[in-house]
């Protein structure tokens, strides 16, 4: 994740903040840092997690301030968010699955992809490029209408 030029890196529960010649580690992150660099792995403000998880803004900006530590709501944050439940709740394990892509359909896609030959591979991508390029031109004419 590139964030004012910090890139932002996670490997075994530690982040990695790389900013052009420095590099801070951060070993071991409280319960209420995890949940806001999961809520900023997926990108989304403080609203969007309340709305996503059925909670209040004010109760996740409780929970990353560190004013409550537990939440029942471990497990719809963590999907929110794309991460690992084990790692939001207690930072054991990866952040993530190493699949860094969202939605169920196209985690799948992926997936599949991931285990073509390169040959298959460039064939696949070619065949997907074909029909965002079909599906774009079906849009515009459609607004053209």
């Amino acid at each position: 994740m590139t964030k004012n030029n910090t890139t932002v890196l996670y490997k075994n529960n530690t982040m990695v903040l790389e900013n052009i010649n420095s590099v801070v580690l951060n070993v071991s992150m409280k319960f209420s840092e995890r949940v806001k660099q999961a809520r900023l792995f997926a990108n989304l403000s403080q609203e969007e997690l309340a709305l996503a998880v059925g909670l209040t803004q004010g109760l996740i900006s409780k929970i990353e301030r560190g004013d409550q530590e537990e939440t029942a709501s471990v497990v719809k944050i963590a999907k929110a968010c794309s991460v690992r439940p084990e790692w939001l709740d207690d930072g054991s394990g990866e952040m993530t699955d190493g699949l860094y892509v969202q939605g169920e359909k196209l985690k799948n896609a992926v997936l599949i992809m991931q285990s073509l030959p390169d040959y298959a591979l460039d064939e696949a991508i070619e065949r997907v490029a074909a029909v965002k390029k079909f599906c774009e031109m079906a849009e515009t004419a459609n607004t053209k209408k």
